[in-house]
């Protein structure tokens, strides 16, 4: 019990996250709302966005997506006040073998949360008589896809999706909300998180897998540790979805 106690004790304070809601962390949530009206906007709605009578394919939309986002939140938070290394912004450092361990801690409670909640919640969308897509796009393109996809779908759902997510949610959206205190931050954080994903099967499950990988950082106090955390959780879900079928 002690070592539950120790493990769910969150650090008050000390982390690379500003607290003020400065120009750069409203950028940061109006950014994340813009990805999201954009995933609806390209699934939609075919003009103006058809190339030769098709929409573009949506591996090539979610990887545009991710980089400009990247590059625009790198650039943001390196010209943020006070100039100093983007690394230390970021609360990037190279990953020791504690943070491995509290990287694949977070990851293990993810998938026990996932586990634990989604037949719960399909018990509850199916009294309510609610209607669900079983399994997301991207899973679904890479298990009937070739190996050309899979490896595509790697790269950018794997590695480069992570990445993203995580500077934007687990570093920039929680110092946003970091204001409502901790625990506050690390729960609306987790529900923007899920809701961002637009995939209503999946949503009690990625809101615990959001706060897990929340967790993580504020732990270790290495986003390279929650990215770690992250990228092997999508690489596991994406061997599944190819070698096994969704």
């Amino acid at each position: 019990m002690k070592l539950l106690r120790r493990a769910l004790t969150l650090p008050r304070d000390g982390r690379p996250w500003r607290v003020e809601l400065s120009w750069g962390m409203t950028a940061a949530g109006i950014m994340a709302a813009v990805y999201a009206l954009l995933t609806v906007v390209f699934s939609v709605i075919p003009f103006p966005f058809r190339l030769h009578g098709k929409l573009p394919h949506p591996l090539a939309l979610d990887g545009a997506a991710c980089v400009m986002m990247l590059g625009a939140m790198l650039a943001m938070l390196y010209f943020l006040p006070e100039r100093g290394r983007l690394a230390d912004k970021l609360g990037l450092a190279p990953i020791n073998r504690r943070d491995l361990r509290i990287a694949l801690v977070g990851l293990a409670a993810a998938y026990t949360w996932e586990f634990s909640i989604t037949p719960l919640w399909e018990m509850l969308l199916r009294a309510l008589n609610i209607t669900w897509k079983e399994n997301q796009n991207l899973l679904e393109l890479c298990a009937s896809g070739s190996w050309r996809r899979f490896a595509v779908l790697l790269v950018l759902t794997g590695i480069l999706t992570p990445v993203m997510e995580e500077i934007l949610f687990r570093r920039l959206l929680y110092a946003l909300l970091r204001p409502l205190g901790v625990a506050a931050a690390v729960a609306a954080g987790a529900v923007i998180f899920a809701a961002a994903h637009l995939f209503l099967h999946g949503l009690p499950a990625l809101a615990g897998i959001g706060a897990a990988f929340q967790w993580v950082y504020l732990r270790s106090g290495n986003l390279a540790a929650a990215m770690l955390a992250h990228t092997i959780f999508n690489l596991i879900a994406l061997a599944v979805a190819f070698f096994i079928g969704v």
